[in-house]
């Protein structure tokens, strides 16, 4: 199994697990990639240890409001960084958890309650 990926995830309060398995599976799908292929979830500290996110089955990293607030994405949200303290959550975790060189294979997508973006491993 080749482990390459890393899945930016943000939701809102009204998503559910269910939702989330959805969101991720269609943005790999979307890509053609798969999930065997996800290493990990990457997401805001405040939501690493939802059941949520958790209930994907793969390890989750955390990374802070002011990480993510530094992270350069294609597709910053207001809306976003004024609910969160950053402009993009899925973009810039997954470009975060992947390596600071990481490729963004899959630009956020909204889907329901849940956002997802996916990024290759770098190096």
């Amino acid at each position: 199994m080749n482990s390459s990926l890393v899945v930016g995830v943000g939701l809102s309060t009204s998503a559910t697990t269910s939702d989330v398995a959805v969101a991720v599976d269609a943005a790999l799908r979307s890509a053609g990639l798969s999930r065997t292929s996800v290493a990990w979830v990457a997401t805001r500290n405040e939501l690493a240890a939802d059941p949520r996110i958790v209930g994907l089955g793969l390890p989750v990293a955390g990374f802070s409001a002011a990480r993510l607030a530094a992270v350069a994405v294609p597709n910053p949200s207001t809306r976003t960084a004024l609910a969160v303290g950053a402009a993009s959550v899925a973009e810039a975790a997954a470009i975060l958890g992947a390596g600071g060189s990481a490729e963004l294979v899959v630009a956020k997508q909204r889907l329901g309650f849940v956002t997802v973006a996916v990024a290759r491993i770098s190096g």
